[in-house]
């Protein structure tokens, strides 16, 4: 082999090892960003179970106000009833 062609390959090796250690230097910035990135997801999720506790919540007490409402609303409608009951009733005098 003559000294130009060593010349050559040593060229093209240095140039693999300077790729590979670029690859590599960009593979751990990758792992990195992937890991922040699961971390959000981990952050996210429980984000939404809270809100969806939450929500849980507030139906069931939207949902017993709403009860309430409807529980005044027949008693109070029974009463409205009967005091419409009254006025409409005509009385006449007793002799």
């Amino acid at each position: 082999m003559t000294a130009e062609v060593v010349e050559m390959l040593e060229r093209k090796i240095d140039q693999l090892i300077a790729h590979c250690d670029e690859i590599s230097r960009e593979n751990q910035g990758l792992k990195a960003e992937l890991s922040e990135k699961a971390r959000q997801i981990t952050e996210l999720e429980a984000k939404i179970s809270s809100m969806l506790d939450e929500r849980r919540e507030v139906s069931g007490r939207i949902e017993r106000l709403i009860s309430r409402i409807d529980e005044a609303a027949g008693a109070g409608g029974q009463e409205a009833s009967s005091a419409q009951e009254e006025e409409n009733t005509i009385s006449f005098p007793q002799p």
